[in-house]
């Protein structure tokens, strides 16, 4: 029925790389099975598409590692709130599956997020009956993104398919390396900072956001905001699977 080939198109996106599915994918760039196209799009980022040589489909999407962000957190982040979301139970918000690899781009080895695609459009692309159907995906990626101090969240990076299931991408522009990198009291500040810049510039240039946002409700995000206040009680073997291949030691991983 469709709804069980919704759900096999939502897992297939969401799911997990299994452990070799990473090499495998280094291994047929190499060998030229798999070839690296730039997307064109205007962006900070410089991401591209991984693409059957043959058959010219587009299988993932690759975002090397912006030197203007410390300790490859754009790369991190977009793992980061993938395995979050992974750990969340009756979310609306999909967010594609990333996993981090050295890819050679450009002739060097560079720290890379590689990323399912989604087969959907972007929020802004859609008619406007289905960006309202989308007020609560909405409402739940800001309640993640605050999280994350994600400042790149427009109507642009949310992706709806054909079945109506919002998707959010582009979760590398974000600060949640600062509560690992800088002290605390930094990272007081930076949140600071963060909010009145969101609440401040954002909705001006992005009017489908700013609509949405006046029709959003604390209970729209509540399931998502609940979930996350939990996961403070978490152990540290709860976590460590979390954070593994994100940070670098156990000082950090604290």
């Amino acid at each position: 029925d469709s709804q069980g080939v919704n759900s096999q198109v939502n897992n297939s996106v969401t799911k997990n790389f299994e452990p070799d599915e990473l090499d495998n994918i280094a291994a047929k760039l190499k060998s030229g099975e798999y070839v690296l196209e730039r997307i064109e799009k205007p962006t900070a980022a410089k991401p591209y598409w991984i693409k059957n040589a043959e058959t010219g489909e587009k299988l993932f999407v690759v975002k090397p590692h912006d030197s203007r962000i410390p300790n490859s957190w754009d790369v991190k982040g977009e793992v980061l709130r993938h395995r979050i979301s992974q750990n969340l139970d009756n979310v609306n918000v999909k967010t594609p599956a990333a996993g981090r690899k050295e890819l050679p781009i450009d002739g060097k080895d560079t720290d890379c997020a590689i990323i399912r695609v989604v087969r959907g459009s972007d929020l802004e692309a859609n008619p406007l009956g289905v960006q309202y159907t989308v007020k609560q995906p909405v409402a739940e990626d800001k309640a993640l993104s605050t999280l994350m101090l994600s400042h790149d969240r427009h109507s642009g990076n949310i992706l709806v398919d054909e079945a109506g299931n919002a998707f959010a991408i582009d979760h590398g522009y974000n600060g949640i390396g600062v509560a690992v990198d800088e002290p605390v009291a930094n990272a007081d500040i930076y949140i600071k900072d963060y909010m009145g810049n969101r609440c401040m510039n954002e909705p001006k240039k992005d009017l489908i956001i700013r609509n949405l946002e006046n029709q959003i409700i604390y209970d729209d995000m509540d399931n998502v905001v609940s979930q996350l206040e939990k996961m403070q009680n978490w152990t540290d073997d709860q976590f460590r699977p979390l954070l593994e291949g994100l940070v670098d030691s156990d000082e950090e991983m604290q």
